[in-house]
Parts: structure tokens; sequence; C-alpha cells
């Protein structure tokens, strides 16, 4: 089934058992992968169009004395051995980098779609069926890594004694 939006999106109903009953739940399914690739074919595009760019300019430098013509610098005679070395320079280059934009793009990951919560301990139910504190699955579906701390309103409710974040009741007792 489709349902239309500003993209287009998969809609899959999976049955679950759970001790209540059987209940639907529905998860959209985004097509996700596909965009990332092309989002990523797309900026590499427009990185070999930079440096082909860069190479055209080179040659019409050559050719046509560009600071000749626009500056009334001395015309230099036309060097096609070094503008052949220079695009070749910058080509080598140029697939260097563009080389480099696709890793990072393999090395990004992504958490996206609906994800089944507990709305009490905040466990994330896997496809297996298996609940998960948040933590791990972040951390194994990504490589980030968690730092814990206490918000203010945390330490107030659990610490009110040593609240860090209430300086004016440290300071007046």
């Amino acid at each position: 089934m489709r349902c239309r939006s500003r993209r287009m999106f998969s809609l899959l109903v999976v049955q679950s058992a759970y001790p209540a009953g059987y209940w639907a739940e529905c998860l959209l399914l985004n097509s996700s992968m596909t965009e990332k690739n092309f989002i990523s074919k797309r900026v590499i595009a427009y990185e070999a169009a930079a440096f082909a760019c860069i190479i055209v300019l080179v040659w019409l430098d050559e050719i046509i004395d560009i600071p000749a013509l626009l500056l009334g610098a001395e015309k230099t005679p036309v060097n096609w051995r070094e503008s052949l070395f220079e695009s070749i320079v910058i080509a080598l280059v140029a697939a260097g980098a563009m080389q480099l934009t696709s890793n990072l793009f393999r090395r990004i990951k992504y958490l996206e779609g609906m994800l089944p919560i507990c709305a009490a301990c905040k466990r994330i139910r896997r496809e297996h069926g298996d609940w998960q504190p948040l933590e791990t699955y972040i951390r194994e579906q990504s490589d980030a890594k968690f730092t814990h701390g206490i918000c203010p309103d945390c330490a107030e409710r659990l610490y009110p004694e040593c609240n860090p974040y209430n300086k004016n009741k440290s300071a007046a007792a």
C-alpha cells in the first residue's frame, strides 16, 4: 500500500502478539537508503563538476592568457605541457577528494523510522521482539557513545539536599 506525502512512503502493517492480545502497529518505512545514495552521488557529482571547472579554467588561462587579457600583463606563449601537468595533478587531487567524500558518506549511520519505545522505562523493542535499553540500542545501531549526567529537574527530585544546580539554597545553608 502507498500513502502520498511530501515523499513516497511504504506502509507496512505488522501483527504483534502481546499478553493483552493481538494488535496491529503501523511502521512507516522510508525509502531513505536510495535517497541517501542519491544525495551522496549528487555531492560527488558537484565535486567532480567543480574540479572539471578548475581544469577548464587552467586550459582557458593557457589558451587565451587571462592575466594579459584582464590585467594587461605581458603575453605568455602557450605551454600545453604545463597545462597538461596541472590538469593531471588536479585530476589526481579530485580523485582523492571524491574518494574521501565517498568514504565519509559510507561512515555516516542513520537512525530513522518509528522506534517502538516503552513509555515507562524507555526501552526499545527490536525486530525480534526483545526489549533493549535505549543506550544499548543506539550504541549498537550507530557509533554514538553515551555519557551520563543528571538534569536539574531530576537532581531536584532525587537529590534535593545536594543539588548542584540549586546554588541559592546551598549558599543560604
